[in-house]
Formats: structure tokens, sequence, C-alpha cells
């Protein structure tokens, strides 16, 4: 431990600079009555920090006491008297502040550090727990991020589908009883003001759709883009978890047990935001939560305007969920989704009805709320560490070197003191705004200089490692807190310069060794912290990959073809007369790059999943293990197995968009070679020309497209990651996996493209599209894998 500035007693200086002389004073039996003024003094200050209610500062002030003054002889009767006083000049203040609850919350958690009464202990569980005898549908407000909760009292029911509900599905019939514990849930939808909160403390990713998320205007609704572990993270900010479906359904079913909807049995389009707008539905969209009527016990929209994540993953039958409700542990599929929304028809919103996704789906109609099971008889530490998550005492009344109790030379050295606490407790980019101000007033202070010099280098190795947000973010912290010390400001310019060289170098290497992903996060990385160097904006020209370029993929060793960037006509072209209505309407969509297999997945490549345990047979697939037809594309593949298959190789399905653009190949033509049909330049039905194949052909037997795809209609048709809709309405603009059930019609089916050999011509038309069961195994259905640009 770093002790700069102590004096003598009897010395200039204020009690703190002096502090370390009285105690050694003690120890040594010489103190008198100077010292014993040095400890009284250094005492008051404390309490008259308390007073004022500057808590950081009572906090470091009483941290240096307890060092020097506890090993003394009667130290521990010393540091509890201390303890004792400043913890009512603290309550004292806190009850004073009443108007500004979270100052005095902090207040009374830091004093309850200090010394905890009962009164004290009660007091804060008054403040952070909810009600011990709650009435049914009570509202609590959540301390954490002011969520109304609502309390739901214990609950036998029966779940799944009511009695009598003729659009139940096979998936909802359980028949059989749960029983549910009290549970508090919130009122409504997380918004997007209260997930604001979660995103500005770095605890929770932004939404991925960001339309109203930015938009003050429109914080009052429901927050939306956030897949499940962006809600579980939200939630376990909150102190708080996703409800399990039993706690959902329970909620959602209120005082009534038997009803099919929330508010009863009649399917009213005036209580719910659903699929279109006409009359009390006004909304388009998502509406402000709690636009609607209120269940029976105090919840808002707990059918339509947003599908909701629950914590379980989805299980066909849900009579294997757990007889009390709490959340399934076991394997299951994806996340379950419940309660419909605005692209759904009210028969989604029933109580029973259930969905699942993969936990990393986001939409636009997909949100969350979050259930909390508190108990008031936490012990002391738990209730204290409660207190400190919600109002940060240390953060309140500024920095400690600002107390006006405090002379210059306590200042400097209460500042050398924090500086090597932090720096000793691995926290020290937090003592940098101390470490300036030392700077401040003697630019050669050794203890500041030693602490700037380190951070520098941790900038410079963070560039060298690749750790880019730590490199930027600290960047920022770093020139910030430099920013108008004229002394100070040639460091900033200094370490700027020497990361942005060793990016550049590391990234010019990089690209060299033909590393380009790499090499270009090196280069943005440099690029964030100097926007104007010349030569980084070259080499980052020089990355922009040509339509067509080839790699290899490290996942299965297979070629993967570049399809670039881009803005193009989705759907069917005028003047063709085979066009289907599923194919329209036609519509821009703007597709970010990404890497396409060249060929689809062949029976020796599936067969490698299989052997590597990647890939399950729940029955026979199509050839495999033929080796005469082991160059052929696998087919009698599920939607399921495709996937299993791409994320094996460390790769994913396409998205619809994706397929369609890579076929087009920047064309707009009927087929991947123009607008003439020509039957040798696929395999497709029946026998012409180049195609001599009765079934599947060698991946690769006929002409590749202008970006070097190959098979892209015909031989085997393929997957695609979205969800079939009977039209191009409301489908995605981006490029990104239409997966939302939206409108009266639409069945849970995937969407197969390309046509296979067993097909006539029209359906190598490349707007051709078809629905297929995820769970069947077409006879020419086959894969071919994606992956992103990162």
């Amino acid at each position: 431990m770093v002790v700069a500035g102590a004096a003598s007693v009897n010395a200039w200086g204020g009690p703190w600079s002096q502090l370390p002389e009285a105690v050694d004073d003690f120890q040594n039996g010489r103190a008198g009555a100077a010292s014993l003024r040095v400890l009284s003094d250094a005492e008051e200050s404390v309490r008259a920090e308390a007073r004022a209610g500057n808590l950081r500062a009572v906090h470091a002030l009483m941290e240096v006491y307890f060092d020097l003054v506890g090993p003394l002889e009667d130290g521990r009767q010393r540091v509890d008297a201390l303890s004792r006083s400043v913890s009512l000049e603290l309550e004292r203040y806190g009850s004073r502040s009443t108007t500004n609850p979270a100052r005095a919350g902090a207040a009374w958690v830091l004093a309850g550090y200090y010394h905890l009464d009962s009164e004290l202990e009660e007091q804060l569980r008054d403040l952070l727990l909810p009600p011990a005898q709650p009435e049914p549908g009570e509202v609590w407000v959540s301390p954490f991020d002011s969520a109304e909760l609502v309390w739901q009292p214990p609950l036998r029911y029966q779940i799944g589908c009511t009695t009598g509900d003729r659009n139940c599905h096979d998936d909802e019939r359980a028949l059989r009883w749960i029983t549910v514990n009290g549970f508090w849930i919130e009122r409504t939808e997380v918004t997007n003001d209260r997930y604001r909160r979660c995103v500005e403390t770095e605890r929770c990713e932004p939404p991925r759709v960001r339309v109203a998320y930015d938009d003050r205007q429109r914080g009052s609704e429901p927050v939306v883009g956030v897949n499940w572990t962006d809600a579980r993270s939200y939630a376990a900010w909150a102190g708080r978890r996703l409800p399990s479906e039993a706690e959902w359904e329970r909620a959602a079913r209120g005082q009534w047990t038997d009803r099919r909807y929330p508010w009863g049995e009649a399917r009213y389009r005036t209580r719910a935001n659903t699929f279109g707008s006409t009359g009390v539905d006004r909304f388009e969209r998502a509406a402000p939560v709690g636009s609607f009527s209120r269940n029976g016990w105090n919840l808002f929209d707990m059918a339509g305007n947003v599908w909701e994540w629950c914590q379980d993953p989805y299980l066909e039958r849900l009579s294997s969920l757990p007889d009390d409700g709490r959340p399934y542990q076991g394997e299951g599929l994806g996340r379950v989704l419940r309660g419909g929304s605005w692209r759904r028809s009210i028969e989604l919103s029933r109580v029973s009805s259930r969905t699942w996704e993969e936990p990393d789906y986001w939409a636009d109609d997909v949100g969350f709320r979050t259930v909390g099971i508190f108990e008031r008889s936490v012990n002391v530490a738990t209730l204290l560490a409660l207190g400190d998550r919600v109002y940060h005492p240390i953060s309140i009344g500024g920095w400690v070197l600002a107390a006006n109790s405090l002379d210059s030379t306590d200042r400097t050295y209460l500042a050398r003191r924090s500086v090597t606490w932090l720096v000793l407790e691995g926290r020290a980019w937090e003592a940098l705004p101390a470490a300036v101000s030392l700077l401040v007033g003697d630019p050669q202070d050794l203890v500041a200089l030693g602490l700037v010099k380190r951070l520098e280098n941790d900038l410079l190795e963070a560039a060298v490692s690749g750790r880019f947000d730590d490199l930027i973010n600290n960047f920022g912290v770093f020139r910030s807190a430099l920013a108008g010390r004229g002394e100070l400001v040639f460091r900033v310019v200094e370490v700027k310069r020497r990361a942005v060289r060793q990016l550049r170098q590391i990234g010019f290497e990089l690209q060299e060794r033909g590393d380009e992903i790499a090499a270009a996060e090196h280069l943005a990385a440099a690029q964030q912290i100097q926007p104007t160097d010349r030569e980084i904006a070259r080499l980052r020209r020089a990355l922009v990959r040509l339509p067509g370029e080839k790699r290899t993929w490290p996942g299965d060793g297979r070629t993967m073809v570049w399809v670039p960037p881009g803005k193009y006509m989705m759907g069917w072209i005028p003047g063709d007369e085979l066009a289907s209505p599923d194919e329209g309407p036609n519509h821009a969509v703007e597709v970010v790059g990404f890497w396409i297999d060249r060929a689809e997945v062949s029976n020796a490549e599936f067969q490698r999943c299989v052997n590597a345990g990647g890939c399950v047979l729940d029955s026979p697939v199509g050839s495999l293990g033929n080796p005469r037809l082991a160059g052929h594309p696998v087919v009698g593949v599920t939607w399921y197995q495709a996937r299993e298959y791409c994320a094996w190789a460390e790769k994913r399905l396409l998205t619809e968009a994706e397929w369609e653009r890579a076929a087009r190949a920047g064309e707009r033509h009927l087929y991947p070679w123009g607008n003439n049909w020509d039957t040798g330049l696929l395999n497709g039905y029946g026998l012409s020309e180049g195609d001599q194949w009765p079934a599947t052909a060698p991946n690769g037997s006929f002409v590749a497209n202008r970006w070097g795809i190959v098979d892209i209609v015909g031989n085997a048709s393929e997957w695609v990651e979205d969800r079939y809709h009977p039209s191009f309405l409301g489908a995605t603009r981006d490029g990104r996996p239409w997966n939302q059930l939206t409108g009266d019609d639409v069945k849970d089916e995937r969407v197969v493209r390309g046509g296979a050999f067993s097909d006539f011509g029209s359906r190598a038309r490349i707007s051709d599209r078809s629905p297929l069961d995820p769970a069947t195994a077409g006879k020419g259905t086959g894969i071919r894998c994606a992956a992103s640009s990162e």
C-alpha cells in the first residue's frame, strides 16, 4: 500500500494527511492531545459528509479510517462507534430526502452497511421488497426498473385447451392439472423506455428493430426485436426471470380458469391488438402498452400486441411440464412464445395458444414480460446487496475530493490512496479521474504518472490482442479524462498514433495471409479511433470482395461463393405467365453480403456430419451410403436435418431473400441463365440433351450461374429458413428470414426453393416457391448453407 503525504500531527495539513502519523503515535505510546484531536477531527469530517449526503465521500473516508485506525488496540471499538454515528447521520439524511427516493434509498442502504438496527432493516425491506401478504391483483412498483408488478395468488388449474375450444391445436392438449405457486408478474410488456435503462447500463443489447426504440415519443410501446437471450438478460438485470409456460398461462387466465381468452369466451376483436386494424383496434403495428382492457387480475395485453418469450424450451406435449408450474429444465425445441401478436389472427391470442422459435430469433412482433418470486425473509447480506444494486450508494454525492471540509493536503493524500487501492483491486480505469486531478496539481506526481502509463500500455495491448471493444471504449474514457488538460493532451495524441499504427500493420499482415475477416476487424477498429487516416481507408477498400469470389469454409471444407450486398426486386417478374399468387407482390429487398455453398451438400458430406454426431438419422435418408452416389446431392432430408448440418458446419440455412438474390446473380430473368427455357441447363423432369440422369446428378454437372453457383435450380430443391406465407405482403425488406406467423391463414410450414430432378420446368423459375412441413423428408429436397460476412 502506497501512503503518500503523511506529516507530523504538529505540522500543517488537515486531519487525514496527519492521520497516519497520529496512528503511529498511538501504536508507539506517544499519543497525546494532538493525536486525539486528529482522530476526532477525522471522525467529525466523516459525519459532516454524511449530514451533507456526500455518500461517495463517506464511503472513501470510512475505508481510510478502517484501514488506519482498525489495527489499533482499541481500533475495533473506535470503528464501531464511528460506524454507528455515521449510520445515524445517513439515516437522518435519507429521511430528510424522501422527495428524492433514489437519494434517500442510497443513504439508507449505505447506513445499513455501517450499522443495521431493526428499524432500519424493516425500512429497507419495505423499500426493496414487495408486501408480505399481498391481495390478488395488488400492484407493486419495483425499485429496480419502475416496473408495475401484479400479484398472482397460488392456483390449481387445468393447463392447455379450454373445454369446448374448437380452435385448439394438438400441442395444447394436456388434460392435466398444475398447481402454480404465487408470483409477481409485470402488468405490461417491457416497454422501450424501460428496456433502454438496461441498455444504458450495458447489461442489455440494443434491440435489432430500432424504429420505435429510437423514437422517444414511442417509449410506451413494447420493446421488439429482442431475442430470448436479450429478454433473459433484462430479467436478470431487474432481479427477475422470464415466466414459465404454466405461470404465463395462469396469469393470462386471471380469475377465470375455463375461458378461451383473458377476457372470457367470445373472440372480441376490440379486446386485443391483433391482425388488421378496425374499430377500437386502430393499430397497424404494436400499440402502446395498456391500450386495451386489462384482465381480471390487473394485467394488460396478455392477448395480442406482441408475442412474449417464456423461460421453457418447447415441448410438443404439455403433459411433460413440471407439476408445480416451474420452468421446464430439460431438452426441447427452441424457446416458447405465448400470447399472439398484432401480426396474427385473434385465434392465436387464446390463452392456451403456443409456438416456439430458436433463442436467437427476433422480430418486430416479439417482446416479453418478466416475473419475480421474492422472499421477505432474505438475510441481511442479501438485503443490502439488493439495495446496492438498486441505489448504488457510493455513486451519490460526487467525487470524494469535492468534499468542502478537506483542505488541499488532505485531497492530495486521499487521491493517491484512492489511485493505489483501485489499481490493487484491478479497477485501474476507475482511478483515472483521481490521477488526472493529481497531475493537474503536480505534472510529475509519480503515482499518477505510473497509472496513466499503465493505462496507455493497456490500450496498446488491447490493439495487439484484438480486444476491440475494450480498446474503443477505454480510449474514449482516456480521451475524455484528459480532454482540456493542455499539458496532458499530447499523451492522447501519442497513444492514438501508436495504436492506429499497430492495428494498421496487423490488418495489412492478415490481409496478405488471406484472413480478410480478421483484417477487416483490425482496420475497422483503427478507423474508429482515427477516421481521417487515408492509409486505413485504402486498405479497407482493398478488402471489398468481388461477386463470385471463392473460399474454403473451415467448418466442413466445402467451397463457398461470395454474394455481394445489394438491393434487388424479389418475386415474380412482369410478363411471367406461369407466376403463382404466392410469388408476389414483387418488392424491393436490400441484402447484406454473405457466403453461399457453391454446390448442394452431397451424400458424402452429409455422411461426415452423421459420423461426427452432428446430424441425426431418424430414418434412412435418400441414397446415403451408396458409394456410386457420394458426389450427388443428399435428398430426403427434413428442414430440421438441414439446419443440423448447417449448424455442424458452423453455417446456417439461407433466408428466402438470400436464396433468390444468389439465384438471380444481379440479373432480373426468369431462369438463372436468362428468359428462355433450355432443358439442357439443369437436371429436371425428363431426359433431354445434357440432362442424362433419371434422378439426381453429380454436383456441378451443369453450367454455373454468373456468380459461380451450380445447381441453384434443378437437381435438388433446397430448404430455406423462412416460414411459408401465401404472399409477400408484410415480408421483411432487409434479407432477414420472415418467420412471423402473419394473418388468418398461415400454417407452420417452411419454404422450399429451386425445384428438383423430379419437377417440371416451371419449378425452375427463380421466383417459384413451395410450402413443406418442416418434418417432411421430400424425395427431392436437399441442403445448401450460407454464412454471414462477419
